[in-house]
């Protein structure tokens, strides 16, 4: 029992920092659903107004819910935060304020948005601004069987739009959206001009195989639309140079980084073959990979995420771990069988020439 308490408490430590890095904060039902702990269709039933309370679908104890908080409310120590309630806006019911758990002292941590250490002020701000912004209606794109309107009965088909309320569907007329024009996702600048200059607006999104939904487009005035293409059509050649000076910038900043991750792996592994520590340092930092090169802590040089990073080109390249999964070994069980392998490598890359010269 202790051990797997280990186990999901170590997995909790390590999803954290990744969390923080791809989304620059954090909170605790985004750390569930990571962990999946909580099923996606249930959390978004909550917010349709389904559930009293989202902890009521956990998958897991009361008791291991306490320990989780505390240990999450461990690591987020020294951290930023804002404490904002979760709520949905109803076209139908107005704002509705929810709730997550039943314990009025649980409640507020659940509310809580932790930023990460690295954000500047700005950034942070900006994040805070659109965290506290009203929400904007979702309008769903049909797809599977038809179904009509639950106001006026009118038939709903596949590919049509329609808002759902408590899972109730309801077409565009009765919302009195049925004036505005999809214009698809694709050109972020001209969706956001054609949102600033409209006065409706409606996000849509469609259920997706990865179990979430999606965005696919908005909805706005046509008007907007028009005056959104000629606005892009007048700066079309200054945004194409900021965007390869954007670029060109990137890359400075990535190659800076690998390079630097390098330096970091020949300090803690002397005896590291340079060309494995190229390898291990060019696929640990590849950009939008969501590898642990990637991360927040990586980025500071953290010995233990270059460690992770040693470790995982090791498991691929230097053991039959990859063949234990092609057999159908689980990850866990086929990272026991490895274990030894792995930290027998790891300890001859530790060695300086110095400690080898000393043992013979």
């Amino acid at each position: 029992m202790a051990t797997n308490k280990n186990a999901w408490k170590k997995k909790i430590t390590e999803r954290i920092p990744r969390l923080l890095s791809s989304n620059s904060y954090i909170t605790l039902i985004d750390l569930f659903i990571d962990m999946q702990w909580i099923e996606r269709r249930h959390f978004y039933n909550w917010k349709d107004g389904l559930h009293q309370t989202l902890d009521e679908n956990f998958n897991f104890s009361d008791k291991k819910q306490v320990e989780a908080l505390a240990i999450f409310e461990k690591q987020m120590e020294g951290h930023k935060s804002i404490d904002i309630p979760w709520h949905e806006h109803s076209l139908l019911r107005g704002e509705c304020l929810l709730r997550v758990s039943a314990h009025d002292s649980r409640e507020a941590l659940y509310q809580r948005y932790y930023f990460a250490n690295d954000l500047t002020d700005r950034k942070r701000k900006s994040i805070e601004k659109k965290l506290t912004a009203e929400p904007s209606p979702r309008i769903f794109l049909k797809v599977g069987k038809d179904t009509e309107c639950e106001m006026c009965e009118t038939p709903i088909f596949k590919g049509d739009f329609f808002y759902l309320d408590i899972q109730k569907p309801y077409c565009m007329k009765c919302l009195n959206l049925n004036h505005l024009s999809f214009l698809p996702s694709g050109d972020a600048t001209l969706s956001r001009r054609a949102r600033e200059f409209s006065e409706s607006f409606a996000e849509v999104v469609e259920w997706s195989r990865r179990g979430r939904y999606e965005r696919r487009g908005i909805l706005v005035d046509e008007a907007a639309i028009e005056k959104a293409e000629a606005s892009n059509l007048q700066d079309a050649e200054k945004r194409k140079v900021g965007r390869e000076k954007g670029k060109q910038r990137q890359i400075k900043i990535d190659v800076k980084h690998t390079e630097e991750f390098q330096k970091t792996i020949l300090d803690i592994f002397p005896s590291c073959p340079r060309n494995e520590v190229a390898s291990i340092a060019f696929h640990a930092t590849v950009r939008s990979s969501g590898r642990v090169g990637r991360t927040a802590a990586a980025k500071k040089l953290d010995n233990k995420m270059i460690r992770l990073a040693v470790i995982a080109y090791i498991r691929h390249k230097h053991t039959d771990y990859d063949e234990l999964l092609s057999h159908g070994f689980s990850k866990d069980i086929a990272r026991k069988k490895i274990q030894g392998a792995v930290q027998e490598k790891l300890k001859s890359w530790e060695m300086t020439l110095d400690g080898y010269n000393s043992l013979a």
